[in-house]
């Protein structure tokens, strides 16, 4: 396969431009190549690399409707050897040549953005350099941009040895478009079986049969279409990034002048081919978007953009009240798939172009990078010619900005997960050093600093809540060497972001006084996960006592999932309280799921048991919002699939997304297939999304969907950032720019060359944190001192060491972030290294991608990597089922959506003695995960897993019980066993 952008050798995102590149010495084995569908030979033999090789085309195979969309023409014997030599003589009396579906139907013909409606030309593409002109991010390059980049002959050229083509439609789609009915309609099935019987096979049919015989099949215009198609005189909207193109066989007036029963032919005619001129257009202007067929209705994201219209005009009328508020406090309850985003774009979108706020006076608060992109994405479009906008911020990164516009404070380095594990180990050497006994794990002192830092409380403060009965003072003591050990290598933990803003702001009137004068408007998205921090940072920032803060927050209390880092659902139905003139709006239709879905996830939520003043505080303020509704149908049940063991599961999954790419929409229970699916159109990859309570559980998804050649994306940071290779490469840079640690030098000896002993290390380190130096500090002095305890060899190879570092850095200097770590990568020991590592290849296009948004500001970068969340590793246009935990879920939607491991123990999660178990928390996010979904909704189960090394019995998930009969289908699909084989017997 050669062409598809995500999946074939010399595709757009394959990193080979040749054959010969991919396969080296294995090239000439290779004869023929298959060419996809968003391409036909004339594109492939303007590629002379390609002469000698025969084209084939070939289609679906696991589905019997999607045969013959592209087929090889044979004259040979009916077998396997016969087939393969005609194939790779390319012998014109053998092999006959193809039949092609048309390349503009393919999914990946043209350039462009789907999510901005942008589809451009190869020429167009050139001229905005490869940058979508409304979000200004790379755009997914099509087939014909990926041959126009290769080419070496001019458009129409031919080979000395070519073979004919055919183009043709599926007769089921030109039945479809006939009978302005849907290409699986019950209408379509009778006529096509109807022409089968009388005029022979499809393809003889598409291709050979008479004109005369078409127009005595009783079907008007038949005739006329196919003739139209074997002429290609037909109009044709090309496929972009994902999206399949459009075919029109007849025009709206040619309808009706062919046909009298114009009843028959009353739907509008497709948009025509958009040239350069129309795409320049629709850069500047707004466009309106191609309806596609689905079973589901959706919100038009852009809608409103591409028409140019006024901003409330698709907008429903609880929306527009949100937007239309005019002053004060307002809190909108969103429910899942009711356009929360959209609605609050749009009103930010409108107090700007209302003149009643200006972008500098707004910031947005979210918590994730992918919601503040998505943000910032839809407000440059409903903002387009404006030259400012507004701040959009995680909450992080709001507090890293305000940190760095202080003039006195010091330049930190933030650091993640596995960095202060590091120094909390050290943090407890240093301790046990002075006799202190630490007698807890290290992971359970880590999280009780943590919560400490949550509720504002430094080592300082009272911290019996957190340190357990007697050990307050051991606790105390290491909470504050924790901290030194920061604070000496110039570093910060997550928490650390957030503690010293709201010290900053609540201490320093003047600074707080500056910040409530420059954000006027307030906006706070997910407010319902905020934590004690965050709502103090919102309290400093818009004074509940401040009769002018305009602070708008929107949110969902039964979606709040996020307690396990502090975040608490009471501050939702506080913030009325504190707030007394807010305004409540409930948004209760949903654009996303069927009733079916909606009605069985609500029945999760509607169990809980808040016993609180607080809880019931909060469940009188949402009472109006706990039910949203979208009056879309679709399956009438949620299907609970019962498996024997988790690989069962795993199977049964990767069987039935097969059975629902093909667009069969039946699957067999025999074979572990799902069956009775409810698919109105065909399915890609990406229409998939696997959910899982822990990580753990996806080793086994993973395994067997790369075993059935199912391309799968972990929504997982770890995959990227905590790659081994990755690590070493940030550890580099992080040094070569003056904010490294010691941690980050035991990461790099390996791959500088001289490198330096662990031992070596050791002693560096221990002399640098005795004396307090930060790495750069240590660094400096080393080089002209000689560290005590270390040998005259050792210092002088740690000196070379020290002077390649700083060759690289002076190498390195006027260059951007991108081009330092493309630089690293190649001049040092990690080339090697991950020469043979798919996984730190993956890793290491991921980092350079986020690289390419922060040019020379290599602080920035460091960190945007730490703040990442693993929702904000998802890549939506990769054509890849995705595999996530049901947190990582969360801001996401897919059509067809299967949650792993419903059972007791998972869902809700048993977390063992450590820590008790919020059931209603565990309730919303299992509601979460349901949610996601917009068609189908797999719950699936193990009755055997296992855990720990140990085989273990499961029960069905107590919440799965809460869905009422009437809305579930129960399932054991259990895979037929081999027949076994017996010898036969000589006599």
């Amino acid at each position: 396969h050669i062409w598809t952008p995500w999946l074939s050798v010399m595709g757009s995102k394959s990193g080979f431009d040749s054959i010969e590149e991919c396969f080296e010495d294995l090239t000439p084995h290779i004869f023929a190549v298959e060419t996809g569908l968003s391409s036909d030979p004339p594109m492939n033999w303007r590629i002379s690399a390609l002469d000698g090789l025969t084209l084939i085309s070939n289609s679906d195979a696991h589905s019997p409707m999607k045969l013959g969309r592209e087929a090889n023409l044979f004259n040979t014997n009916l077998s396997y050897y016969d087939i393969r030599s005609a194939i790779e003589s390319g012998d014109k009396k053998r092999f006959l040549g193809t039949f092609e579906f048309f390349p503009q139907e393919g999914k990946y013909h043209l350039d462009g953005h789907r999510k901005c409606d942008i589809r451009f030309t190869p020429e167009e593409t050139l001229k905005n350099k490869g940058v979508c002109p409304v979000c200004q991010k790379p755009l997914t390059l099509g087939v014909l941009y990926r041959i126009e980049e290769l080419a070496d002959r001019p458009e129409n050229s031919l080979p000395q040895e070519k073979t004919p083509f055919y183009s043709i439609i599926p007769l089921t789609e030109i039945l479809s478009e006939l009978l302005k009915v849907g290409a699986n309609s019950k209408r379509v099935k009778l006529r096509y079986n109807d022409l089968l019987e009388k005029l022979g096979p499809e393809l003889s049919i598409l291709h050979n049969t008479e004109y005369e015989s078409l127009e005595r099949s009783g079907i008007p215009l038949l005739a006329k279409a196919i003739k139209r198609i074997r002429t290609k005189k037909i109009t044709l909207l090309p496929g972009y990034d994902g999206e399949f193109g459009k075919v029109q066989i007849f025009t709206q007036q040619e309808r009706e002048k062919l046909s009298k029963q114009k009843a028959l032919f009353t739907f509008k005619p497709p948009k025509k081919t958009l040239n350069k001129k129309q795409a320049e257009k629709k850069a500047n202007k707004k466009k309106k978007k191609i309806k596609q067929e689905e079973p589901i209705e959706k919100i038009r994201l852009n809608e409103d953009e591409k028409k140019n219209e006024d901003i409330l005009t698709t907008l429903n009328k609880d929306q527009q009240k949100a937007v239309l508020h005019q002053t004060g406090p307002l809190m909108i309850i969103a429910g899942p798939g009711t356009g929360k985003t959209r609605t609050l774009t749009h009103r930010i979108a409108h107090l700007i172009k209302e003149k009643k706020a200006l972008s500098e006076n707004i910031i947005a608060l979210t918590f994730t990078n992918k919601a503040a992109t998505e943000m910032k994405e839809r407000l440059q479009v409903l903002l387009k010619g404006n030259k400012t906008f507004p701040l959009i911020a995680t909450f992080h990164s709001l507090c890293f900005k305000i940190l760095q516009e202080q003039k006195n404070f010091p330049q930190v380095s933030v650091i993640d997960d596995n960095e202060r594990r590091a120094l909390i180990l050290e943090a407890i050497k240093e301790v046990k050093k002075k006799g202190i006994e630490i007698d807890e794990k290290p992971k359970v002192l880590l999280d009780k600093i943590v919560s400490a830092k949550q509720q504002i409380l430094g080592p300082k403060d009272d911290l019996k809540e957190f340190a357990g009965e007697g050990k307050t003072k051991s606790f105390t003591l290491l909470y504050q060497t924790y901290q030194n050990l920061l604070s000496t290598q110039k570093l910060c933990d997550f928490e650390d972001l957030i503690y010293t803003v709201v010290k900053l702001l609540e201490k320093n009137n003047s600074i707080k006084n500056g910040y409530t004068k420059r954000f006027k408007f307030i906006f706070v998205d997910e407010y319902q996960d905020i934590n004690h921090g965050q709502y103090r940072i919102i309290k400093a920032l818009a004074p509940p006592d401040n009769p002018n803060s305009n602070i708008c927050v929107i949110g969902d209390p039964d979606q709040s999932i996020y307690g396990f880092r502090g975040s608490d659902v009471r501050y939702f139905s506080r913030f009325t309280k504190e707030y007394n003139q807010t305004k409540i709006i409930s948004l209760t239709k949903n654009y996303r799921s069927t009733e079916t879905i909606l009605e069985a996830s609500y029945q999760i939520i509607k169990n809980r048991a808040d016993s609180t003043e607080e809880a019931a505080r909060l469940e009188n303020l949402s009472k109006v919002s706990r039910r949203v509704y979208s009056e879309i149908m679709g399956h009438k049940k949620i299907s609970i699939l019962e498996l024997l063991n988790e690989r069962a599961e795993a199977e049964t999954i990767s069987l039935a997304i097969e059975e629902m790419i093909g667009g069969t929409g039946h699957h067999s229970i025999d074979t572990g297939r799902v069956k009775d699916s409810y698919t109105a159109k065909e399915k890609s990859f990406s229409d998939f999304a696997v959910l899982f309570r822990t990580k753990s559980q996806s080793r086994i998804i993973a395994d067997i969907f790369n075993k059935r050649g199912i391309p799968l994306q972990e929504v997982n940071k770890d995959k990227i950032f905590n790659n081994k290779h990755i690590k070493q490469m940030m550890s580099l840079l992080k040094i070569i720019e003056d904010v490294g640690s010691c941690l980050d030098l035991e990461r790099i000896n390996k791959i500088i060359n001289p490198g330096i002993s662990g031992q070596t290390v050791d002693i560096f380190k221990t002399w640098a944190t005795n004396n307090k130096f930060s790495l750069k500090k240590a660094m400096t002095t080393a080089g002209r001192f000689p560290l005590p305890e270390m040998s005259r060899q050792r210092q002088m190879n740690f000196n070379a060491f020290i002077n390649t570092v700083l060759k690289i850095k002076k190498e390195m200097k006027s260059m951007t972030v991108e081009k330092k770590l493309l630089y690293i990568s190649e001049n040092t020991k990690l080339k090697e290294a991950s020469k043979n590592s798919t996984e730190s290849k993956q890793a290491f296009d991921n980092l350079v991608n986020i690289s390419k948004n922060h040019k020379n500001n290599s602080n920035e970068f460091f960190t945007s990597i730490t703040l990442q969340t693993d929702t904000d590793t998802y890549y939506p246009q990769a054509e890849r089922v995705s595999l996530m935990t049901m947190h990582a879920a969360k801001g996401l939607e897919f059509p067809v959506v299967f949650i792993t491991g419903c059972e007791k123990g998972y869902i809700p999660f048993e977390r063992g003695e450590e820590k008790q178990t919020d059931i209603n928390e565990e309730r919303r996010l299992f509601y979460v995960a349901m949610t996601r979904a917009k068609e189908r909704l797999y719950l699936t189960r193990a009755k055997k897993r296992r855990i720990f090394g140990k085989t273990v019995s499961r029960d069905l998930s107590p919440f799965v019980k809460d869905i009422e009969k009437k809305l579930r289908i129960h399932e054991n699909p259990v895979p037929k066993k081999k027949k076994r084989h017996v010898q036969l017997e000589l006599f």
